[in-house]
């Protein structure tokens, strides 16, 4: 099994969000060392592949994706320390060397973190527009067929919702901005689902093929 002062540095690297090179080299190079010992018995190379989807699963979700919300609107750049997180615990579940591609890791694991981040925002949504959300929430978007001058147009029709105009990017980051740019990109048939299990799942499925299409 996995040595308890290499899952303790990984904790520290999911914990502190800064991505240390040497330290995910260490750990890796910890990992395929363990690996490789006994590595002739398929049970215990099953089991430390079991291990490594467990950190993954355990650990990640606990500081990448809580209250991620907030995250919206944020360039790039900003997300790209998050994001480097999430590769490195798919390389370590794979055993991929630094400079593998994560692509295909990440199709069999979890969406990117910039998608992850919409995950969040539309269930939301999906809450106002079946009137199951808190009125807080409620209140701050605007549905297009609401708005009386919109009325002959076709959007008034839809189920879109009003993104409010901003003086600076910054006021993009606000709820009422990126929730409903982050509603309105889905297709209509998602957006009038009433179950919610079922926009869950065919929102992943949105998702996933928009992240790896």
């Amino acid at each position: 099994m996995f040595h308890k002062d290499t899952s303790k540095r990984f904790v520290v690297i999911l914990r502190t969000n800064k991505l240390r090179s040497y330290n995910v080299k260490e750990t890796r190079r910890s990992a395929i060392a363990e690996k490789m010992r006994g590595s002739t018995n398929a049970h215990k190379t099953h089991a430390l592949h079991v291990y490594y989807v467990t950190i993954n699963n355990v650990l990640r979700p606990t500081r990448l994706d809580y209250c991620n919300a907030v995250f919206a609107g944020l360039p790039k750049d900003t997300i790209a320390p998050l994001q480097r997180v999430q590769n490195a615990a798919a390389r370590l579940i794979l055993g991929l060397a630094p400079h593998d591609h994560v692509t295909a890791a990440l199709r069999h694991l979890h969406l990117p973190v910039q998608y992850r981040i919409t995950y969040k925002l539309c269930p939301l949504m999906h809450l106002i527009h079946i009137h199951k959300a808190p009125f807080y929430l409620k209140d701050i978007v605007t549905p297009t067929a609401s708005v009386s001058s919109r009325g002959r147009l076709r959007s008034a029709s839809s189920s879109r919702y009003e993104q409010p105009r901003m003086r600076l990017k910054f006021g993009q980051r606000c709820f009422s901005y990126a929730a409903s740019a982050a509603w309105n990109t889905l297709p209509p048939s998602l957006q009038q689902l009433t179950n919610t299990d079922s926009y869950k799942r065919q929102l992943k499925t949105v998702l996933f093929e928009r992240a790896f299409s």
